[in-house]
């Protein structure tokens, strides 16, 4: 496993490295890279030579330069931490590894500052004023792109650390977010109406969580493979409800996640659709605890706007075509008594619900992540 730390100068990042590091994490800093380089040119080492040298070298060997040279350091089977991470295509290097998690750390200026004199280090700042010149310039104001980006470093994390007390409360804090990362396989079920969501919210898993996505729709096409059927629309629906009839699709689901971690075991799982109480009561009874059922709702008005956008082959393309299958998708009004169709009943048993009738950034970067943050915990 690999963790990466991102945080503005003096906020602790040192000292929640050096704690990974007697957890058994080995100790890499992007700092060392520019620090190594340095030496070998000959030039003085100080803050402003390595800023300059970082940018010389992202620039032209690339962003994400200094991340890659950690990276050719890194042995099969080990853990590391690596400090220091202060642009984004450096961060996004280290998520390209399988087992990586971020960690942002903040702390008080006055705080940061109370620090910077304690350890009395050679052209640190000695004001309030003098600290905000640094995080400016850190925070990428008149930088290239290239250059240093710590603000929207943080904004990309999986863990965050408020570092404004005392150096036990930061171990303890540390040591959940150890218990965090090393919590037990996680499968999310995914349920709403049409138009709501759903993909969105599994895309989003997938890219800053890295939930591995799985669907029923898989194991329908794996079912018409085996038996030879077509992978039209109608036939996939055909097949979907016989396995539902025969009480034996969420099994599947099931199987094909066991298959999976019986490969590459830790992922943790967001299943994409649950339509029906068999469905749900399956994967209760399988994963327990593990499992968590999040509903994505919107406005009628809302999806039925996204039906048209989308324009994906096989939606209603008149609104009295939509009303009759958003009623046959939630098993209301004349399909009430539907056992393959009953998004209703799953959105009113879910653990969790999600409205999703606002802009996309609000939705992912508030309402899902907060949601998000509920279930890790």
């Amino acid at each position: 496993m690999i963790i990466g730390i991102v945080g503005a100068v003096c906020s602790g990042k040192g000292f929640l490295s050096d704690e990974l590091q007697k957890k058994g994490y080995t100790k890499l800093t992007f700092s060392d890279v520019l620090r190594e380089e340095v030496k070998r040119r000959g030039i003085e080492l100080c803050r402003t030579s390595l800023h300059d040298l970082g940018n010389e070298l992202r620039k032209e060997h690339g962003a994400d330069y200094l991340a890659r040279r950690l990276l050719e350091k890194v042995e099969t089977g080990k853990n590391y931490v690596m400090e220091g991470i202060r642009n984004p295509a450096e961060l996004n290097a280290l998520r390209e590894f399988k087992d990586s998690v971020i960690i942002g750390i903040e702390a008080p200026i006055e705080k940061r500052l109370q620090w910077m004199i304690m350890r009395n280090r050679e052209k640190d700042p000695l004001s309030i004023e003098e600290v905000k010149k640094v995080d400016a310039k850190n925070n990428g104001v008149n930088e290239p792109e290239y250059g240093l980006q710590i603000d929207k470093c943080m904004e990309m994390i999986d863990f965050k650390i408020m570092n404004d007390k005392d150096r036990e409360h930061l171990k303890r804090n540390v040591d959940k977010i150890i218990s965090k990362i090393k919590k037990k396989k996680m499968i999310i079920g995914v349920t709403g109406y049409i138009g709501a969501g759903k993909g969105e919210f599994v895309r989003f898993l997938k890219e800053k969580y890295k939930f591995v996505p799985v669907t029923f729709k898989e194991v329908i096409v794996l079912e018409a493979n085996r038996i030879h059927a077509g992978l039209d629309r109608v036939s996939l629906q055909k097949i979907g409800r016989d396995l539902e009839s025969q009480g034996v699709l969420a099994e599947r689901v099931v199987q094909e996640i066991t298959r999976r971690e019986s490969l590459a075991h830790g992922q943790n799982y967001v299943v994409e659709c649950f339509r029906t109480k068999n469905q749900v009561r399956e994967f209760r009874d399988v994963f327990g605890e593990d499992f968590y059922l999040v509903g994505i709702t919107a406005g009628f008005d809302v999806r039925w706007g996204r039906i048209r956008e989308r324009d994906r082959e096989g939606d209603p393309e008149l609104l009295k075509d939509f009303i009759e299958a958003d009623k046959k998708d939630r098993g209301i009004g004349k399909y009430k008594k539907n056992t393959y169709q009953n998004s209703e009943w799953c959105v009113n048993h879910a653990d969790y619900l999600l409205n999703n009738d606002g802009d996309d950034l609000h939705f992912f970067k508030k309402d899902a992540s907060e949601v998000m943050d509920k279930i890790i915990e």
